[in-house]
Parts: structure tokens; C-alpha cells; sequence
């Protein structure tokens, strides 16, 4: 069973931005379900996981950067801030786990899971409307 489910309520309706949120999900998803494999590949799973999500989470931060700053959004510093908040806790949490510390994915899905919804349930949306009513629904322009 997946460990988070989207649900249409999380949808921003910037489609660029909704289908990169649930890409997300389906890697925390797999981080979840690797950790039901014997503990001689659980720190292979999670360290490729943790530097997937790395890598992706800052391909998507820039996606959402880019577009507030193509769009004059007001509240760029503060976005980017919650951004900037998230990747201290993140290398904290990969520093951790690089030190052997055990139970560092149960930690990383619960942040991952309570920051991820609170984003996209408050920042994201708030984000969402403000390009809508611009009329920039399309972000590919």
C-alpha cells in the first residue's frame, strides 16, 4: 500500500507544477516500499532515494522559482525561503542517515509527507491561483 496518495485537493492547476508534486509522492512512495526489503539493501534504497529526491526536488524548486519570477509574484522571498527552509532539514537528515543513523527513513518520510502537504496545501495553491489569475496557467510560455 502507498504510503501517500494524491488527492485532487493538493492539485495547484499548473499542471507543470501538479505533475512534478506527484512524481514526488511516487518517490516517497517507493522510499516507503523499499523499506519493507531485508536491511542488506535498505541503505542502498535509501541513500539512492535521498539523492533522487535531491536532485529532483531541485529541478522542481527551480521550475516553481522560474515561474514566479517570470510572473512578478509577490511573495517570491517567502516561497523560496520555505524552499530554502527544506533543504537545511534535508542536508540535516542526509548527514544523519550518512552517519549510520538508524530509522532516518521513517524520519525522512514523515518530514517529506507533513512539509509536502503543508506546501502545496497553502504555499503552492496560493501560487497556483495567483498564476491563474494572470492568466499563466500555461508555464511553458
Amino acid at each position: 500500500m502507498d504510503y501517500f496518495i494524491w488527492d485532487k485537493n493538493y492539485n495547484t492547476n499548473i499542471e507543470k507544477i501538479d505533475e512534478q508534486h506527484e512524481i514526488l509522492l511516487s518517490m516517497m512512495n517507493s522510499l516507503h516500499n523499499g523499506l519493507k526489503l531485508s536491511d542488506t539493501h535498505l541503505n542502498k534504497i535509501v541513500a539512492n532515494v535521498i539523492n533522487d529526491l535531491f536532485d529532483y526536488i531541485s529541478y522542481h524548486f527551480k521550475t516553481e522559482e522560474d515561474l514566479m519570477e517570470k510572473s512578478n509574484y509577490p511573495y517570491y522571498e517567502e516561497h523560496k525561503n520555505e524552499h530554502s527552509v527544506f533543504f537545511k532539514k534535508m542536508l540535516e537528515i542526509q548527514k544523519e542517515f550518512s552517519k549510520g543513523k538508524l530509522n532516518i527513513e521513517k524520519e525522512l518520510l514523515d518530514f517529506l509527507k507533513d512539509w509536502l502537504i503543508k506546501h502545496i496545501l497553502a504555499t503552492d495553491k496560493k501560487l497556483g491561483n495567483f498564476l491563474l489569475e494572470k492568466g499563466n496557467n500555461n508555464e511553458n510560455e
